[in-house]
């Protein structure tokens, strides 16, 4: 009996080390309006990050979309957008939902925020958002920030749009694993 259980947990470690072939629908950003990085941490291989990111000073501020299924009447697409520091403190930081707009197809649909988080001992501060249903659904989405959106230290940082588009990934992921 424990030289059965001995098998069955060599079996699933070593299961764990191994990934297993994916896919998932994600908008990734046009390389010309942001710079993109793959995905190689401890639980995903070779995959794609939908992150945009643009560094403002010592703050990098990344902004990624959440894709919906498409086929859902009721898709609603998050935005997320987070400012980062390596030398903590973060400063001061704001995002104004209403100044963001997403051009879903012939809709222009505004922010709303649900939520922010801290993490990192104040070195990164996330913010989420949601778009009215149906969003999501377009292959090809726009991001654009109105002067004031984001702001670092109570100023206004200029954030030219961001175009983004649907595609289908396939990647390695480990299910059970330790994020590195």
């Amino acid at each position: 009996m424990r030289r059965s259980i001995f098998k069955a947990m060599v079996l699933v470690l070593s299961l764990s080390s191994c990934g297993v072939p994916t896919s998932r629908d994600l908008f990734v950003p046009n390389p010309a309006d942001a710079k993109r990085v793959t995905i190689n941490n401890g639980c995903v291989k070779n995959g794609i990050d939908e992150r945009a990111f643009r560094k403002f000073g010592g703050t990098t501020v990344r902004a990624w979309l959440v894709a919906p299924d498409k086929d859902d009447p009721n898709a609603q697409l998050v935005l997320k957008i987070d400012f980062i520091t390596s030398a903590p403190p973060l400063p001061t930081t704001s995002v104004d939902a209403s100044r963001i707009r997403l051009e879903d197809g012939d809709q222009v649909l505004v922010a709303s925020l649900v939520g922010t988080d801290t993490f990192g001992h104040d070195s990164l501060k996330e913010y989420t958002f949601r778009f009215a249903p149906p969003s999501g659904v377009s292959d090809k989405l726009r991001l654009t920030f109105r002067p004031g959106a984001l702001k670092i230290g109570g100023r206004s940082i200029p954030y030219a749009p961001i175009r983004f588009s649907r595609v289908t990934e396939q990647a390695n992921v480990s299910y059970l694993c330790i994020p590195v």
